[in-house]
């Protein structure tokens, strides 16, 4: 490796090779590393790794980078020491290419910041997730189940069998996380193609077992939202929207997106579709439906369009169709959680599991208290999701607030503040208003009571409990959330119904 021209070559003879550098960090701060590779020739091979001197760690596994094509790629990870070693290594490489933009950044996370850009962030392990709304304002702490993503390249779409190939471009324009890897699909047809539809699209399998339920979800930006039928054989020219299709073979139809109304035109009847705005022109569009029948490969199809509804292009579009596409994500499940990343296999993002031992605060000696949580949560595909509960390893012993899902028949649709010693008290709080967030509180070991949104407040049976922990998006036995959580509020005493009124308006 050397310097040339202000940039780091790497060469054919660098194999196990590498160059470090150590920079001031700060213990338990989160920092993202970012690099470019520029042009070049045969195959660049590498690693990257970072972490104290004499202990570093491998970021991202093996970097391939073929035939001179440019790759931008972001690393999270957290200092474990004041000073950290940034190290790259070639890897049995057989190329000739050049390094730079190599930057280190401390995250923040702060969306108040003069100069905070939105962008999704990959997140290391046993760092809270803080998500945040388009405005900047944050959301709260993001609690998700375990999901894995089935679709082995998410973001490499040219591993993705294509009609037409010559009409999509990887690694075209930036990504919703910031990197030079979103793929751009713009058609042009020089001469009459001699069909009457052009198939645009490109599809992939996936194992599917029959009655299984599975969200198919996919990034996209509009550029153009239109597209202008030129030397239309049939008339004059004819201004169409520009249109993208999700659709799978064990799933009866496809689902239109409209580029131009930035809503969906047609859902399928065997289809619940829905749609997310991200920043700078991003949306998250995505299906549900269930699998028709066993199939080992099951295509999952992305089609672009400009005829109406169908999933195909007239023959003479003006070349000036553009948009961009990352992403794509299929998960067993009735809905989308947030995305996970693969390069060649599928990956599993672990539940988030939180908890603090009561030890650690100021919990009343007797067991006893207020509970409050601010929250939003979407509807789940269990009967029971877990918000806060104080408890210890079983359920049998603890007291907090749950989410009742439609599956329960009797109560679905509700949030619970629950008690539970041997026997249980259940009070049905509030309506689970999935748009809102909703402020919740509940007394325990002095009373019971609860109370949502300023409303009335409920008294139930007390209940006696020795918890050791509060558990944070879920219950000691799973029952994980998918939810956002805006505060938790613990106070060692029992509040006034006029106080408990009061914190929760």
């Amino acid at each position: 490796m050397s310097v040339d021209s202000g940039r780091l070559k790497v060469v054919s003879t660098d194999f196990y090779n590498g160059v470090y550098q150590d920079i001031a960090t700060t213990v338990g701060r989160i920092y993202s590393f970012t690099r470019t590779v520029e042009g070049g020739t045969g195959t660049l091979r590498f690693r990257t790794f970072a972490g104290p001197i004499g202990g570093l760690i491998d970021l991202g596994g093996i970097s391939t980078i073929d035939n001179g094509a440019g790759s931008t790629e972001t690393f999270i990870f957290v200092a474990t020491s004041t000073t950290t070693r940034i190290h790259l290594q070639s890897w049995n490489t057989i190329a000739n290419f050049w390094l730079d933009n190599i930057s280190v950044k401390e995250v923040t996370y702060n969306s108040s910041a003069a100069d905070a850009t939105l962008q999704l962030t990959y997140h290391p392990n046993d760092v809270p997730r803080i998500e945040y709304d388009l405005d900047g304002t944050a959301k709260g702490l993001l609690v998700e189940e375990a999901r894995t993503n089935l679709v082995t390249y998410s973001e490499d779409f040219s591993t993705w069998t294509a009609f037409n190939s010559d009409n999509f471009t990887v690694n075209y324009a930036q990504a919703p996380d910031g990197t030079q890897t979103a793929t751009r699909f713009n058609p042009e047809f020089a001469t009459d193609p001699g069909i009457s539809a052009a198939t645009l699209r490109i599809y992939r399998s996936i194992n599917s077992t029959a009655g299984d339920v599975v969200t198919f979800s996919l990034f996209v930006k509009p550029v153009q939202s239109s597209s202008l039928y030129v030397n239309n054989p049939d008339g004059s020219d004819v201004d169409k929207d520009l249109m993208v299709a999700l659709h799978a073979d064990q799933s009866s139809g496809h689902s239109s997106w409209n580029f131009k109304t930035k809503t969906w035109d047609v859902i399928d009847s065997d289809h619940a579709a829905f749609q997310e705005a991200y920043p700078d022109g991003w949306y998250r569009i995505g299906i549900t439906y269930t699998v028709a029948n066993n199939d080992s490969g099951n295509y999952h199809f992305i089609s672009f369009a400009n005829r109406g509804n169908a999933v195909s292009f007239d023959p003479y579009p003006s070349g000036e169709e553009d948009a961009y596409i990352w992403g794509a994500q299929v998960e067993e499940a009735s809905f989308p959680t947030s995305y996970i990343k693969t390069t060649g296999a599928t990956a599993t993002r672990s539940a988030d599991v939180a908890s603090i031992p009561v030890a650690d605060f100021g919990f009343h000696p007797n067991s006893k208290g207020t509970l409050f949580v601010e929250v939003k949560t979407p509807e789940v595909d269990q009967i029971i999701a877990g918000v806060a509960f104080f408890n210890s390893t079983s359920y049998q012993n603890s007291a907090g607030f749950s989410k009742v899902n439609a599956g329960n028949t009797t109560a679905g649709g509700r949030y619970l503040f629950t008690a539970f010693d041997g026997d249980s008290t259940n009070l049905n709080v509030a309506d689970a208003n999935t748009g809102n967030f909703v402020k919740l509180a509940g007394v325990f070991g002095d009373g019971m009571l609860a109370v949502a949104d300023g409303g009335a407040v409920l008294s139930g049976t007390e209940r006696t409990l020795v918890p050791t922990h509060l558990r944070i998006g879920g219950r000691d036995n799973g029952r994980q959330s998918r939810c956002h959580i805006k505060s938790i509020k613990y106070y060692p005493r029992r509040l006034t119904d006029a106080q408990l009124q009061e914190l929760t308006t």
